[in-house]
């Protein structure tokens, strides 16, 4: 292990920056108390930081086996920079891993981890700007009790060998995920538990096995975001809400087995959307609650079981199904398509092209 010393002349005296350019770093780098900027630099090997402040500036690490980057109550600023083709013969490693560690990444690319996953943070705080996260084996992003926000990047092609591994893992976490896409994922491509706070905003979220799971109380805010084609043989919803609230505003939700599964008390309000190209648009069961208001099911039909449902002013191309449903009030609706009601009390008003049956 190579220890990296910079002396300065009063214990407690601004710590000053010192600048490394243009190395090649073949040893393993431990840096302890340190402000340091790397500028031009290829790591074959590991760095460790504890109470560092450290900036990476086009900066390059490869064939480092293990992790490349671990951090420990500091401040890291990634700027620019390539992590390619890092591996591990044994265990599934972060590429990078923080803790208790303020941090950001820019313009920067997480590529080809084997054996390794993208970025691991806990405790944490932590800024993604413009950067590729792809082809790593586990999850693109884990992070646990972290404060996040991920903006314009692309997250692609990660949880490829295992359906174990969701590509953004978000635990007892908040943060915003913003002009962004994520797909190809072999799992969920966001799961959000304990208590999650997240607002998506303008992302496309595509091509993935699974969508979106929000559980343990949950808050989750999606708005101008497009789920598409999120689909595998398991008939897993494009969102997924167990005992968590939701709001989904001006989205487009299509092609997919189930486009939104809600249980266990989950409160949904949606609108402005769409929903359309889907086996079932909406399942809903066990005392949850849908608020729907000015949107378009198109294609798919909607199944409620045991939950309270307000549809207004929106049009359902396909059927409403409502089953020991204790509230429901459908009002403004333009239907093609049957209600189907058993055991249920409806409250209607200004239906359009409604065939009504009672079973």
């Amino acid at each position: 292990m190579v220890e990296i010393i910079l002396r300065f002349k009063k214990k407690n005296a601004t710590m000053k920056t010192e600048i490394i350019n243009d190395k090649i770093i073949t040893d393993d780098v431990e840096l302890k108390n340190r402000r340091i900027e790397f500028n031009h630099c290829r790591f074959n090997s590991p760095i460790s930081l504890i109470n560092s402040a450290v900036t990476f500036n086009n900066c390059f690490f490869k064939n480092c086996k293990t992790t490349a980057i671990t951090a420990e109550n500091s401040e890291i600023y990634i700027n620019n920079c390539i992590f390619d083709n890092n591996f591990s013969d044994e265990l599934i490693l972060p590429q990078l891993l923080f803790q208790n560690t303020k941090t950001s990444i820019k313009n920067s690319s997480i590529k080809n981890g084997l054996n390794f996953c993208g970025i691991e943070a806990e405790s944490s705080e932590i800024e993604i700007i413009e950067t590729l996260i792809e082809n790593n084996s586990g999850y693109a992003i884990l992070c646990e009790s972290v404060d996040f926000f991920i903006r314009d990047s692309f997250i692609v092609n990660n949880a490829s060998d295992s359906e174990l591994f969701n590509n953004i893992s978000l635990t007892a976490s908040e943060g915003i995920i913003q002009n962004s896409t994520i797909k190809n994922t072999h799992s969920f491509t966001i799961n959000m538990q304990l208590g999650s706070k997240v607002e998506i905003i303008n992302c496309t979220i595509k091509n993935n096995k699974r969508g979106i799971f929000i559980d343990g109380g949950c808050s989750c805010k999606l708005e101008n975001t497009t789920l598409t084609d999120n689909i595998d043989e398991h008939d897993f919803a494009q969102i997924t809400i167990n005992n968590a609230n939701v709001l989904i505003n001006n989205c487009r939700i299509e092609n997919g087995f189930t486009g939104i599964y809600a249980s266990k008390t989950a409160t949904v309000e949606i609108k402005n959307s769409t929903v359309s190209n889907n086996s079932k648009a909406i399942q809903s069961f066990e005392n949850s609650t849908f608020t729907i208001e000015g949107c378009n099911f198109l294609k798919n039909s909607l199944f409620f079981d045991s939950s309270k449902l307000r549809i207004y002013s929106s049009s359902v191309e396909g059927n409403i199904n409502i089953t020991d449903c204790n509230y429901v009030k459908l009002t403004n609706i333009r239907i093609n398509g049957k209600i189907n009601s058993i055991n249920s009390a409806i409250m209607s008003e200004n239906i359009e092209r409604v065939y009504y049956e009672n079973s």
